[in-house]
């Protein structure tokens, strides 16, 4: 059975109105220079992707990566808002933490 990401998300509720759209709506250039990853390796993951992960895990009180990590692989909300990516805890961590040296 197919399940569709998209309709996880339910109109009306936080993960829909506030993560989804919201955010989608955002002006996310400043982040565009430290996540692109042009030279090596893997795609960066979108900021966008990252702060729905990281606001929506915060607000059912996980706040440290490997728990982050663990939603991304089990959790058909968080797959839903990070559009089934599947960041590991090295990423989440360097992520939260690079915010802070801005």
């Amino acid at each position: 059975m197919t399940v569709s990401l998209e309709e996880q998300l339910i109109p009306g509720s936080l993960e829909h109105n506030t993560l989804n759209h919201l955010i989608d709506q955002l002006d996310l250039s400043a982040f565009d220079a430290a996540f692109h990853n042009d030279q090596q390796g893997a795609p960066a993951y979108s900021p966008a992707v990252m702060l729905k992960i990281l606001f929506y895990c915060c607000s059912r009180g996980s706040i440290t990566s490997r728990p982050l990590e663990y939603a991304c692989k089990s959790n058909v909300i968080v797959k839903a808002l990070a559009w089934d990516a599947e960041p590991d805890h090295d990423t989440i961590a360097h992520f939260i933490s690079s915010r802070g040296r801005r």
